[in-house]
């Protein structure tokens, strides 16, 4: 019985040289997916709006004919907002947006933005750096630890069964 289960264990473990690469790769795509994922919804200039993506980092995107980033204004929950201090810009549907607001809002921030030639906005979520630094971190550990662990297991039970074998091969028949 400790044999079979040592041995579907061991199995387990190796199984971490496939899913542990796999986590690395995983993570290092979510460190290099910005600016993220666009939601469907636009946003005119003096819309409220929220962030409606739990345990992403947001980016709220600026488009206008004449966009002016230094002269547009934020307000989170009523209080301005910063900036963010990278100019970055991408293109939606054909149309160029410049990077507004990044960071860690929430479904209980209310955002407004107003001014500089804004004509539309977007927003678009990504996984935290922190999450996929964490996926990478494990999947190191998990194939560095588990893989030689599953290795040793399963030449121990490998040995046990040997071992019992032989054993019963020595016993004395009955005639």
């Amino acid at each position: 019985m400790w044999n079979k289960t040592l041995s579907l264990f061991a199995i387990a473990c190796m199984s971490a040289i496939v899913t542990g690469p796999t986590a690395i790769v995983l993570g290092i795509t979510q460190l290099n997916e910005f600016p993220g994922r666009f939601t469907d919804d636009t946003y005119g200039p003096g819309d409220q709006f929220r962030i409606s993506a739990p345990g992403k980092v947001a980016s709220v995107w600026a488009s206008g004919e004449d966009l002016r980033r230094d002269e547009v204004t934020c307000l989170d929950n009523g209080e301005p907002a910063p900036l963010a201090k990278n100019a970055a810009s991408t293109t939606m549907d054909g149309r160029a947006f410049e990077l507004l607001l990044d960071g860690d809002y929430d479904v209980l921030n209310q955002l407004t933005c107003t001014g500089g030639g804004l004509e539309a906005l977007r927003v678009s979520t990504r996984t935290p750096e922190s999450r996929a630094r964490t996926f990478i971190i494990g999947g190191a550990a998990a194939t560095v630890v588990l893989v030689p662990a599953g290795i040793v297991l399963w030449r121990a039970t490998a040995r046990t069964r040997r071992q019992e074998s032989m054993a019963a091969n020595d016993r004395p028949t009955s005639v």
